[in-house]
């Protein structure tokens, strides 16, 4: 058309009709980039700058991920996708299965007063769902996240929801009387994520499960009501989905337990255990027996059992899914109600301690610091523990770890769990290691992907951190993105990648001038075999708009006020790690 229009004078007519046709074309161009970008379910690229080819690419990166090509079973290992399907079906009937919980129980003691929920709170979680709380459920949530068996998005009832709001609202109000049978939206497909490449074993895959979204905004309506007390209900050393506590307190207050154990050339023992399918294995008789006892209202407790028990699940692998099986355990990765749930039955675990440790029982480190001495720090099921060199105090350790597997259904891996000594020597550490029947690790050790050490940490300690972040900034992608897409990603997502480490850790020179080399590559176009100018300083564009700069993070800059923020977080506001 453009050539024709060129080559020959066109009538107004003609010319109206070629906008016409420009302006569908465009448009087709358009919902083929919405649909590519909902495809590829990437969050730091808009839609609108003709980026489809880097959506397609992100898309068929996730299904080359998420691909099975061989499952090892009990006959082998099998390709063919049938087979696999059947291998991974029974491995997670077998998992989900349901388990008599033994006849141990929490004591009518066990949770001081303050620790109960309170009248006040039942009342509030109690309440009717009004439709604000629903419409916020809806609207809260990513509009574009993987949908569920029946095939509607979030995107769907947030289009939608004034036309389907009586009706939703109907089943709400069934859902609070009883009379929703909700077990018929409870249906889940289980789909496989590896935890490394080329996985082949079951135990190597996270499944993540699919809800129908329509059930989880009853789940996720509930949940924003349990968020509003929670952080009472939870000891403050756990500090997973909770409002107000960071994720990195964790490792700040694990550090400084080290450094200071450490600096006293006291001796102790860390361990940190890893649990095996930590909430597939929950049990529900457990989880019900905690909130009974913890003082949540019987409605409340019903209403949480219809969401956590019944219904049914398939294994979803290669575009394939499996039979529906009934499931007898197990709090599902995907559910926005699990996580809290999850820290309700763990913190039975962390009272087990601190009750142990007030009664001379075990002793964790710095016994000078609060009564029984710092005994663990959570982040969801990711714990680590510490105790005194004491063997006979590690024995009754390892008897509260057995305890608490019995009552909560949850297994502890100790073949994949470390234990790291301070001032102990070979012999101590041995029979240490004997009795718990883990690995000795040593330092600098890694806590929520953080190298702790009580000296400075080295070039080689670093490094794979570095190297880490630099593998996320793919030069592929800079070569499927325009210009302002390349920016927008740089300064959303890749300037982003290191935030987490720069708040713990002082970089040094070396390693923020190889971090910004690469990203200074990607903006550029800049590959091996394939070398373009850069036509700007990288430091020139670290800098505010307002000096001429792109507005860039400079992570030197950035990596010293992260960790001002600690001052500010602790001594300033008068808060305790």
């Amino acid at each position: 058309m453009d050539v024709f229009s060129e080559e020959n004078n066109l009538e107004n007519a003609e010319k109206e009709r070629m906008k016409e046709i420009q302006k569908e074309l465009e448009l087709i161009w358009s919902i083929e980039e919405i649909k590519a970008k909902q495809r590829s379910r990437d969050r730091n690229i808009g839609e609108g700058d003709k980026n489809t080819a880097y959506f397609q690419a992100i898309a068929n990166q996730r299904k080359r991920k998420k691909n099975i090509t061989a499952l090892n079973g009990p006959l082998g290992v099998k390709t063919d996708t049938q087979d696999m399907l059947h291998i991974a079906s029974d491995f997670y009937k077998n998992l989900f299965r349901y388990e008599k919980k033994p006849d141990i129980h929490l004591g009518e003691t066990f949770w001081k007063e303050d620790e109960r929920v309170t009248w006040e709170e039942n009342e509030l979680l109690t309440a009717p769902l009004s439709e604000e709380e629903i419409k916020h459920a809806i609207f809260d949530s990513y509009a574009d996240g993987a949908r569920g068996p029946d095939g509607f998005p979030f995107l769907f009832y947030q289009k939608f929801w004034d036309l389907i709001k009586p009706e939703f609202m109907a089943l709400v109000r069934d859902f609070e009387g009883g009379g929703l049978d909700i077990a018929r939206l409870n249906y889940v497909m289980l789909t496989l994520i590896p935890k490394e490449a080329e996985a082949t074993e079951m135990k190597k895959f996270r499944p993540i499960a699919l809800i129908n979204c329509s059930f989880k905004i009853f789940s996720k309506a509930l949940n924003n009501r349990l968020i509003k007390i929670i952080d009472r209900l939870i000891s403050p050393n756990q500090t997973a989905f909770i409002k107000g506590r960071y994720i990195l307190e964790s490792v700040v207050a694990a550090h400084e337990i080290i450094h200071e154990v450490a600096r006293k050339k006291d001796s102790g023992i860390i361990l940190k255990i890893d649990y095996e399918k930590a909430y597939d294995r929950v049990n529900w008789d457990f989880l019900l027996e905690v909130l009974r006892s913890r003082g949540f209202d019987d409605k409340w407790i019903s209403w949480i059992t219809k969401l956590t028990q019944g219904g049914s699940v398939c294994v979803r692998l290669n575009d394939e899914n499996g039979p529906y099986f009934a499931v007898g355990k197990g709090l599902r990765q995907g559910d926005p109600m699990s996580p809290l749930l999850f820290n309700l039955v763990v913190d039975v675990f962390t009272k087990m301690l601190i009750k142990a440790a007030n009664q001379g029982i075990i002793s964790g480190l710095l016994t000078d610091m609060c009564e029984g001495g710092i005994v663990s720090l959570q982040y969801a099921d990711d714990t680590i523990l510490f105790l005194q060199n004491n063997l006979p105090q590690a024995t009754h350790f390892k008897w509260l770890l057995a305890c608490f597997e019995k009552l909560s259904g949850m297994k502890i891996n100790y073949n994949k769990s470390d234990l790291i000594t301070m001032g102990a020597s070979e012999e101590e550490k041995t029979a240490l290691a004997r009795l718990f029947c883990c690995n000795i690790g040593d330092f600098p050790i890694k806590y929520l992907g953080v190298p702790l050490h009580f000296t400075k940490l080295k070039r080689e300690d670093i490094q794979p951190v570095v190297d880490k972040m630099i593998n996320r900034i793919a030069g592929w992608k800079g070569r499927l993105l325009s210009s302002a897409g390349k920016l927008t990603l740089l300064k959303s997502c890749l300037a982003s990648i290191p935030i987490y480490l720069l708040s713990v850790i002082k970089f040094p020179k070396w390693a923020i001038e190889n971090i910004n080399s690469h990203m200074a590559n990607f903006l550029w176009n800049d590959q091996e075999g394939n070398h373009k100018y850069h036509l700007a300083n990288f430091q020139s564009l670290a800098q505010r708009k307002d000096f001429g700069g792109w507005g860039i993070p400079d992570l030197s800059c950035l990596n010293m006020c992260l960790l001002s923020a600690w001052i500010n977080r602790y001594h300033l506001s008068g808060n305790v790690i």
